[in-house]
């Protein structure tokens, strides 16, 4: 069974708790790798709304680095 921690659950639920960063989950799922830019288009959002919702994702630890 799998055990979580409070902190852990905490990071799942703010990830999955923003209907924007759900949408870059699922794009990035598919698309693997996309510019913020094209990103941004397809779920319409500003490049710096993007950007923002990407750090955070990066933040808790959904995303990685590139490098």
């Amino acid at each position: 069974m799998l055990v979580m921690n409070e902190i852990e659950l905490t990071k799942i639920f703010k990830a999955y708790g923003n209907q924007n960063r759900v949408k870059i989950l699922c794009l990035l799922k598919r698309e693997k790798e996309l510019p913020v830019g094209e990103m941004g288009r397809r779920i319409r959002l500003s490049v710096k709304a993007t950007s923002k919702h990407l750090g955070i994702l990066l933040n808790i630890g959904f995303l990685e680095n590139e490098g």
